[in-house]
């Protein structure tokens, strides 16, 4: 028997995932930016034409693009942090967040030994 003063529960629409998504979503184009032109870069020391690069604005252009893949490997890592934090649907949010670690790692790593080979 129910009381009649008392209103049943709703239930809770399940969250949305939008910080889960766009950390997604900025990772794989990050990812797509660098490893794009890490592999570009590859294939033109693989194939011998790694002196096109020397000196000229592809190379600059090159290095820029990376850099823009791992600055969004760290705006995924945000929005994945937040995503998490929120208690949203987590699958999207940990793969932007580790997505956008591998990117930022990599592309740290690439600098450090790009350095080294400055010394």
């Amino acid at each position: 028997m129910q009381d009649p003063n008392v209103t049943p529960l709703e239930p809770q629409p399940p969250s949305s995932a939008r910080f889960g998504m766009a950390s997604l979503i900025t990772s794989v184009i990050g990812a797509l930016l660098f490893c794009g032109v890490a592999g570009i870069a590859f294939m033109a020391g693989f194939t011998g034409n790694a002196g096109a690069f020397q000196g000229s604005s592809l190379n600059t252009v090159s290095s820029l693009t990376m850099y823009c893949g791992s600055f969004l490997g760290i705006v995924g890592i945000i929005l994945g942090i937040i995503s998490l934090a929120q208690k949203e649907k987590m699958t999207m949010g940990i793969i932007g967040l580790v997505l956008g670690i591998l990117i930022t790692c990599s592309c740290a790593g690439l600098v450090v030994i790009g350095m080294s080979a400055l010394l």
